[in-house]
């Protein structure tokens, strides 16, 4: 809902957006800022890239519960071609993310997974960039709960965004 309310209120060009801990630090602002001026839409941090800069990994079970995720997205909404798209930096050209926002209806975690759900069926130039990231410890996730939400959610996308596709 934050993100949401933020890109859509924003007044400039570009919207970039990163976790609160900086596990993404304020320095892969730029770096993206250039891709959007090369004229991409969205800019997906990616700490699963291979060129990825990885300081401090996340704990074995979070890494475990991360691969069982990446597979439940697959094989319910796609996205396979993305190597991490929870990663918590992202950047948008504000006019083509934002009609995307205001289609949004998914207010936690798996609000990235819609807005790129949608990007991509919108056919929008979407490039998935390596990032410097450090775990930050203390996640506000629980496992079970949040396991039955990310079903829900990926199970929402797929019903309330069924048959949209914007044609060229």
């Amino acid at each position: 809902f934050a993100v949401r309310t933020g890109v859509l209120a924003a007044r400039g060009g570009w919207v970039v957006f990163l976790d609160a801990d900086l596990s993404t630090p304020v320095t892969e602002i730029a770096p993206a800022i250039t891709l959007l001026r090369a004229g991409h839409d969205m800019i997906v941090g990616s700490r699963g890239h291979p060129d990825a800069r990885i300081s401090r990994r996340p704990p074995l079970l979070r890494r475990i519960a991360s691969r069982f995720f990446d597979g439940v997205r697959n094989l319910l909404v796609g996205l396979a071609e993305f190597y991490d798209t929870q990663c918590g930096f992202k950047a948008y050209r504000r006019a083509a993310l934002a009609p995307l926002f205001e289609r949004a209806v998914i207010d936690r975690f798996m609000f990235d997974v819609e807005i790129l759900y949608l990007a991509r069926r919108s056919r929008l130039k979407i490039v998935e960039t390596p990032v410097a990231w450090a775990d930050a410890p203390g996640s506000t996730v629980r496992f079970w709960p949040g396991l039955y939400q990310m079903f829900r959610d990926l199970l929402r996308i797929r019903w309330v965004h069924r048959g949209f596709e914007v044609t060229q």
